[in-house]
């Protein structure tokens, strides 16, 4: 569990104060390599646990895989599909793709923690199709936190298979996850903000600028944070337009821009930030990369990331009308059109969002 002023990474380890602490509940990740931050989260190179025999409307289940990763279901296919799409839908704070027939890939964010996961049906035999023979609905995790990923299994397999769903505490589910566990308290150490600040600088190590840049991002949640985190807000908006620049990791990219959306409401925070002559900029060249619209960005679609970047480019319009009309270049404005062409694929009310900004 996540106690404490503490910021897990994704080799089971948690960074805070400079102090390295080993947590048995986070699953160790395969084939882990050094990375910088300009790297994505699932460049390194990723077995697959299943090999998918795509030539079949069902794909049968051929290769290895452990118990825990596969729910049975006594339905048909398109019900058990249609299961495994509303649970998807369900999830907050998700880029979901659908990757072929069968097949879905997304990334979930809980701060600070963030999981990629793959959901796939499969048949369990030759000539299942149509047959009364259960499915397998199979739950990778791809990237990110083991014990975020099993959470979201068990709230899975309740959701496809009620009947047999196991009452556990409420810490197992998230959206009722204690508030202790899920808020920073900044006024309890003084430097603590000093050293998750130190880690947006660390862009040569991406588990670093992860750290640092996702828990002040969780301290953002806590409205007593504030003062504390404005304070510093020249220092916080220098490192984060760096990693906003260079990542091309997703939850390092979704963390900086959160922090700007959410403080983007403070009249005293939006003053430092029309100080800053790039960051209107940096947030608009944004859009065309998390649209996967970059070429030489080897990024995922990722609407939870506009969401947050057209937000603060909302907020910073009301802040100061004449200064934000003033600093937009044209190039500027053509990258978040270019951007907002993509956003078709959000629900109606979410594309409103990104109406009336530019």
């Amino acid at each position: 569990m996540y106690t404490g002023n503490l910021a897990w990474d994704d080799e089971g380890t948690t960074k805070a104060l400079g102090v390295i602490a080993q947590d048995t509940h986070i699953s160790q990740p395969v084939n882990v390599v050094k990375q910088t931050a300009g790297d994505q989260a699932y460049a390194r190179p990723l077995p697959e646990n299943t090999q998918s025999q795509q030539n079949q409307t069902v794909p049968l289940l051929s290769g290895p895989s452990t118990r825990s990763q596969r729910i049975e279901v006594n339905a048909s296919l398109s019900d058990c599909w249609d299961k495994c799409q509303q649970f998807c839908a369900s999830l907050e704070n998700t880029d979901l793709e659908i990757l072929s027939t069968y097949k879905a890939q997304g990334y979930f964010y809980q701060l600070p923690r963030y999981t990629m996961f793959r959901l796939q049906v499969f048949r369990q035999q030759e000539g299942q199709e149509g047959a009364d023979e259960p499915l397998v609905v199979e739950f990778q995790r791809r990237e990110g936190d083991g014990y975020l990923h099993g959470l979201l299994f068990v709230q899975l397999r309740n959701f496809l298979v009620p009947e047999s769903a196991i009452e556990f505490d409420s810490t197992t589910d998230i959206s009722n996850t204690p508030l202790e566990f899920t808020q920073l308290h900044l006024e309890n150490e003084e430097d603590d903000l000093a050293v998750f600040i130190s880690h947006l600088f660390n862009s040569h190590d991406l588990l670093a600028a992860r750290s640092g840049s996702n828990t002040i991002a969780l301290a953002c949640q806590n409205p007593a944070n504030f003062t504390q985190i404005i304070s510093r807000a020249d220092d916080i908006l220098g490192g984060m337009q760096e990693l906003l620049q260079i990542s091309q990791d997703p939850s390092t990219v979704f963390a900086c821009i959160y922090v700007l959306a959410t403080l983007g409401s403070d009249p005293t925070w939006c003053s430092v930030c029309i100080t800053q002559p790039n960051l209107l900029s940096i947030i608009c060249n944004l859009f065309p990369i998390w649209s996967n619209q970059e070429p030489k960005k080897q990024v995922h679609t990722s609407t939870q990331i506009l969401i947050q970047a057209a937000s603060t480019l909302k907020a910073l319009q009301a802040f100061d009308f004449d200064w934000f009309q003033n600093t937009l270049t044209t190039q500027d404005r053509n990258k978040f059109k270019q951007g907002c062409s993509k956003m078709n694929i959000l629900p109606p009310e979410k594309q409103e969002l990104f109406q009336n900004i530019i």
